[in-house]
């Protein structure tokens, strides 16, 4: 945000990556404390933080611009985490959380809960690392990744693509404009 620049998100926990731009967030440090147990060797105290992000959902193709009309679909999500910093400030480390009402847990915490977890009171973990790892993606709502968006200069061959949906007609332009644009991919390769 103070570099003015814009990230996509990939949201969706699943195999395919489905990147989503984020249109808006706000943050706010909740507290500030001794680092935790699995912080970064170098912290010196641990902000934690809770963070609003919103971002744009797919929409069909339109002519007209959708920003603050009914076809605008949106998201937003909190996330809860912290950052861990150093004795000059400087950022070490940091760790996702989770709210029970009472306690802010990290990812390492409930895991080792998780892990020794013993319902029926046998002695032994009732959970497999399949159901751990379920609970986990279940409790903890982070995105996969974060990509900061570069602006480029596209060849000049290429600048009349204007979108993705310009190469997937079926029209004999559209297949040719989809041929040229494939045909140039070897060289981004090399």
């Amino acid at each position: 945000g103070l570099r003015r620049e814009g990230f996509v998100l990939d949201v969706d926990e699943g195999y395919q990556t489905w990147n989503q731009p984020v249109y808006a967030y706000a943050a706010e440090r909740i507290s500030t404390r001794e680092p935790s147990s699995g912080a970064a060797e170098e912290a010196v105290r641990e902000h934690v933080m809770r963070t609003d992000v919103t971002w744009t959902m797919e929409i069909q193709p339109m002519w007209e611009p959708v920003l603050g009309t009914h076809e605008q679909e949106m998201k937003t999500e909190t996330y809860l985490y912290t950052v861990e910093v150093n004795a000059s400030g400087d950022v070490v480390g940091g760790q996702w959380l989770m709210n029970d009402n009472q306690t802010l847990w990290t990812m390492g915490q409930v895991w080792d809960w998780l892990a020794d977890y013993d319902r029926d009171g046998d002695s032994a973990p009732d959970l497999t690392v399949d159901e751990r790892s379920a609970l986990m993606k279940q409790w903890f709502t982070t995105p996969d990744a974060a990509w900061v968006i570069d602006k480029g200069e596209m060849p000049d061959e290429w600048q009349d693509v204007s979108s993705m949906y310009s190469l997937i007609g079926g029209g004999v332009t559209t297949r040719r404009e989809l041929y040229r644009y494939m045909g140039k991919l070897p060289l981004l390769i090399d």
